[in-house]
C-alpha cells in the first residue's frame, strides 16, 4: 500500500478564519486537512511516518483568495512597453518609452503600451493621434489606459483597419473627435471593436475588448508569468472574471501542461450567453483546478477613465460624460435570465447609477425564482450610496471592491468627482448593513498585493499617504476575512477553501509576521514566505519550512 502523505503544522501563530480562529497546530492528509487543534490532538490524528513543518515563530493563514483577476492579462501586460507612473511622467516620456521599446520588437510586431493615466501626465491629458505618429508612422502602435477601458493608435494603426472619420460610435463605447469630427486616436470600451481584424474576437456591447490574439506558446508564457506572481503574492485561488475562446483555449491547454498551480475559476463573458444556453451548458462545471462558472456582464466604464455614470456627474474638466453598456431593461433582463438558467452574475459597476438597476433586477429576480439563490456581484461597486448598500444586504447582493485602487487613484477620484469621492470603496458602510466584505486586486490595473490592500482597507491611506474617508475603515480582522473566507463565498467555493477546517484544501501561506498583532503600519510590509497548495509548497521565499 502506497503511504499517505501526512504534515504536521506548528510552531507559530495559526490563524484559521474559523470559528476556533487560533489554533496550536495543523494535521494534513494528501492535501486535505483532517485535524486542528491543539499539538496532541494533531499528532494523534496522523499515522505512521509524517513530515514537520516547523513555522519557527513566523505566522500560517489560509491562501489568499482573490475574487477579481484578468489573470492571462496580467502575464501579457508584462510584456509590454511600461507607461505606469511614475516611469511614464508626460506626453514626451511616453513617446521615449514606445521608441525605445520599438527598438527590440520585430519590426513587424505591434508596438504596445500599457498604463498611462491622463490625470497624471504632466499635459493632464489623453494622448492623441498625432502624439503616437511620432512614434512610428509605418507600423502598428496601441497604448492601453490604466483602467484597460481606453485604447489609443496611431493613423497606421487606424488606416490599416480602414478606420476614418466615418466610423460610428458604438452602443457601450465612444471615440474621441476633435471639432471637426476628426479621430483623436482614443477608442473607450464597446469602441475597441474597431480595432480587432475581422476573424478575431468582437465582445459587441457586451464589454471592452482588450483580448487580442497570439500564438498559443505565447499565451502559455504569459499564463506562467501571471502565476508566478499570483503564487509570490500569496493567492491559492483565482477568479478569471473575463473569458473569450483566447482565454479558455490557453487555460485549457496550460492545464494540460501542469502549468496552473493556483485554483483558477473562470467566468463566461455575458456575449456568449445565447451559445452557452443553446448548449445547455452547465453553469458550473470543472474540477479542483479549474472551472467554469457565472457569467461576466458590463453596465458602466470607469471611473479611471471618466467614463462611468454617476448621479453626482463629474468635474467640468472630465471629457467625458459616462455611458452605458446596455440600455437598462436589456441589462436587468439578462441578469434575470442567467439567474433563472442558473448562471451567478458578476456585473462591472463603478458609477451609482446602475447600482440601481443591477438591485432592480436581483429584486425581480429572487421573486420570479425563490427557489434559486445565488450570490450575485457587484464588481468594484465603487460609489455606492449607503441606501444603495442598505439594499444589497436585503438581497444577498455580494460587491467585490479593489482597495488598492482606492490606494492608487483615491484622490483622483476625489478631485474627479468631489466630496462624493471620500465615500469611495465604501467597506465602512458594508459593514455597518452587514454585507459582505470582500477584497480584490483587479488585476493587472492594480498589484495583486493583499497586505497593501487590507493596510488601506484599515487606514484608508491613499499612496501618498493621505487619509481620505475615516469614517469607511473597517478593522484588520474584517480586512482579512475578505481575502480568504468570504473571497472563497463569493465564488462559491467555500467548502474547499478560505479557511483552516477539516475537509478543506490543505492552501495556506507562511507569511513574516502576524497582522492581528503587528503594528497597523506594519502590515503592507508583511512578506509571503511560502505559498502551499494542496500540502505542496509552491513557492518559497528564502528559508524553507518543510522538505519537499
Amino acid at each position: 500500500m502506497m503511504k499517505k502523505k501526512q504534515l504536521l503544522v506548528h510552531g507559530g501563530n495559526i490563524i484559521t478564519m474559523d470559528e476556533n480562529n487560533i489554533v496550536e497546530a495543523v494535521a494534513v492528509e494528501e492535501g486535505t486537512i483532517i485535524e486542528t487543534g491543539n499539538m496532541e490532538q494533531c499528532r494523534q490524528s496522523l499515522t505512521g511516518g509524517f513530515e514537520e513543518i516547523d513555522l519557527k515563530g513566523k505566522t500560517m493563514l489560509p491562501g489568499f483568495i482573490d475574487p477579481h483577476v484578468h489573470f492571462l492579462y496580467t502575464g501579457m501586460l508584462t510584456s509590454w512597453a511600461d507607461l505606469t507612473y511614475p516611469n511614464c511622467k508626460s506626453i514626451g516620456d511616453m513617446i521615449r518609452i514606445l521608441k525605445e521599446y520599438a527598438k527590440t520588437l520585430p519590426e513587424d510586431v505591434v508596438i504596445c503600451g500599457y498604463g498611462f493615466d491622463q490625470r497624471k501626465l504632466l499635459e493632464e491629458r489623453y494622448p492623441t493621434t498625432k502624439d503616437l505618429d511620432q512614434v512610428a508612422a509605418d507600423r502598428k502602435v496601441k497604448i492601453m489606459h490604466i483602467s484597460g477601458h481606453g485604447i489609443g493608435v496611431n493613423s497606421y494603426y487606424m488606416q490599416t483597419m480602414g478606420i476614418d472619420k466615418n466610423t460610428p460610435d458604438v452602443d457601450g463605447g465612444v471615440i474621441f473627435r476633435d471639432q471637426e469630427g476628426n479621430l483623436e486616436g482614443m477608442f473607450f470600451d464597446s469602441a475597441a471593436d474597431h480595432l480587432v481584424g475581422e476573424n478575431e474576437v468582437r465582445i459587441g456591447n457586451h464589454g471592452i475588448n482588450c483580448h487580442a490574439y497570439y500564438p498559443m506558446e505565447m499565451y502559455l508564457e504569459y499564463i506562467k508569468k501571471a502565476q508566478d506572481m499570483a503564487l509570490a503574492a500569496g493567492l491559492t485561488s483565482i477568479n478569471e472574471v473575463q473569458v473569450t475562446r483566447y482565454e479558455m483555449s490557453a487555460y485549457q491547454e496550460a492545464r494540460k501542461k501542469g502549468l496552473l498551480k493556483s485554483r483558477l475559476v473562470s467566468t463566461y463573458y455575458s456575449c456568449y450567453f445565447d451559445e452557452l444556453k443553446d448548449l445547455g451548458m452547465w453553469p458550473r462545471i470543472g474540477d479542483d483546478k479549474f472551472m467554469l462558472n457565472g457569467l461576466k456582464l458590463y453596465a458602466d466604464g470607469s471611473l479611471l477613465s471618466g467614463t462611468t455614470f454617476l448621479k453626482q456627474g463629474y468635474k467640468p474638466w472630465i471629457k467625458t460624460a459616462g455611458h452605458f453598456f446596455h440600455k437598462p431593461q436589456e441589462l436587468m433582463d439578462l441578469i434575470k435570465d442567467a439567474n433563472a438558467h442558473g448562471f451567478q452574475t458578476l456585473t462591472h459597476v463603478t458609477g451609482n447609477v446602475a447600482i440601481d438597476y443591477i438591485i432592480q433586477a436581483v429584486r425581480e429576480a429572487r421573486a420570479e425564482h425563490p427557489e434559486i439563490h445565488l450570490r450575485h456581484r457587484i464588481e468594484h461597486c465603487g460609489l455606492a450610496t449607503e441606501e444603495q448598500v442598505a439594499q444589497m444586504n436585503e438581497l444577498d447582493i455580494w460587491p467585490i471592491p479593489q482597495p488598492m485602487h482606492f490606494h492608487l487613484y483615491g484622490k483622483g477620484v476625489v478631485q474627479a468627482v468631489g466630496e462624493t469621492g471620500e465615500d469611495y470603496n465604501p467597506y465602512g458602510w458594508f459593514k455597518k448593513h452587514n454585507v459582505p466584505i470582500v477584497i480584490s486586486s483587479d488585476s493587472p490595473v492594480s498589484t495583486p498585493d493583499v497586505f497593501t490592500s487590507i493596510y488601506t482597507a484599515v487606514t484608508r491611506k491613499t499612496a501618498d499617504n493621505e487619509v481620505i474617508g475615516p469614517h469607511q475603515k473597517i478593522s484588520i480582522e474584517d480586512a482579512l476575512m475578505g481575502c480568504t473566507l468570504n473571497a472563497a463565498k463569493a465564488m462559491h467555493m467555500e467548502d474547499k477553501v478560505g479557511s483552516l477546517e477539516c475537509g478543506k484544501k490543505a492552501d495556506f501561506l507562511i507569511v513574516s509576521d502576524d497582522p492581528l498583532t503587528c503594528d497597523v503600519e506594519k502590515i503592507k510590509d508583511i512578506e509571503i514566505l511560502e505559498t502551499w497548495i494542496d500540502g505542496k509548497v509552491e513557492y518559497t521565499k528564502g528559508e524553507n519550512y518543510g522538505k519537499q
